[in-house]
């Protein structure tokens, strides 16, 4: 199994994704310290970000990979079903990362921290749609196919 992030996409989206994860971080730790003096709650709050940005980089991995299998598969049906599976296992991790923060010790990870690391992924995505062109994009949803050789010769 392959998982490389050999497209500058993915690596723009993965970039994108941590960029907006610590922007939008980066101003709830002002409002949240500035009402709130106690600075030892950054560290739960910074495990809270990084377990759902290490989430949402798994999910763009995941979907490169379900891009390109439905892709190379000739059966709609059967690529239809995969790309659904895929999409609820996607939701499920997302799920997971929330419930994991919430059921975890506040002293270990924060909600708040892990609620501002998914929304990166989706903000992450709406940069990405104004700032990258479309041919640029569709780069993601078609992976490189190999040349097919015409049968009547060179």
């Amino acid at each position: 199994m392959e998982l490389s992030m050999d497209s500058v996409v993915n690596k723009l989206i993965v970039m994108l994704i941590c960029v907006s994860a610590v922007i939008a971080a980066g101003g709830a730790v002002f409002y949240y310290f500035s009402t709130v003096p106690l600075f030892g709650e950054a560290v739960p709050f910074a495990v809270g970000v990084a377990f759902a940005l290490a989430s949402n980089i798994i999910k763009v991995l995941l979907l490169k990979r379900a891009i390109t299998k439905v892709t190379q598969n000739d059966n709609v049906n059967s690529a239809k079903i995969y790309f659904s599976v895929q999409y609820f296992l996607r939701m499920t991790m997302t799920g997971a990362a929330l419930v994991a923060a919430a059921l975890l010790p506040d002293s270990f990870v924060s909600l708040l921290g892990a609620a501002i690391g998914v929304f990166a992924h989706p903000i992450a995505m709406h940069i990405l749609r104004f700032f990258v062109p479309s041919d640029a994009a569709m780069a993601v949803v078609t992976p490189s196919m190999p040349e097919v050789a015409e049968e009547g010769g060179e």
